[in-house]
């Protein structure tokens, strides 16, 4: 949003970037030993820790640029599910026969990702509880190398705290 500033007798007006906050109680050196057995999620998971400067020994704590970034990779989901690009992505989630994405229906600011695997997510006035492990399912739909940057550093930013609740069995929290 835009925040308004005084200075010398004049308004100014700068965009502030509102943050969202993701984090897990763990490393991502205790995800890497977790996931060393798997390739695949490896190079993903290392990737995304590069990209986003983590390093091994601190807990994982991610912002996906704003909530725009993360509205990004919920519209780049909706793309391999075939909406269009004018849809409403909660719209289209309500007609979809296929279960609700657990990307597409979580708050953007107040909840949980658990890591058990249950069909829909919950919620009520003040959370969301969400499948981490539904969750990694569907960022693992998106095409990394087809998202702009602003996508990709979003994308990084969901995918870490996802392979992590997963593989180590922590909950994800989005504050």
């Amino acid at each position: 949003g835009a925040v308004a500033h005084r200075r010398a007798g004049q308004a100014e007006v700068r965009e502030v970037s509102m943050g969202l906050d993701i984090s897990v109680s763990a490393t991502p050196a205790e995800v890497k030993r977790e996931i060393a057995g798997n390739p695949e999620m490896l190079l993903v998971f290392e990737n995304a820790c590069t990209n986003l400067g983590l390093e091994d020994e601190r807990k994982i704590g991610t912002r996906p640029g704003s909530y725009v970034g993360l509205h990004r990779v919920r519209t780049a989901y909706a793309r391999v599910k075939g909406v269009d690009a004018g849809d409403s992505l909660v719209d289209w989630q309500k007609r979809n026969p296929l279960p609700m994405s657990h990307l597409v229906m979580h708050s953007d600011c107040g909840g949980w990702y658990l890591p058990e695997d249950f069909v829909k997510p919950m919620w009520n006035e003040s959370v969301t509880v969400g499948s981490s492990v539904r969750l990694l399912a569907e960022l693992r739909e998106i095409d990394r190398e087809g998202l702009d940057g602003v996508e990709g550093s979003a994308f990084d930013a969901i995918v870490v705290p996802a392979v992590a609740s997963v593989h180590l069995r922590v909950p994800i929290s989005f504050h």
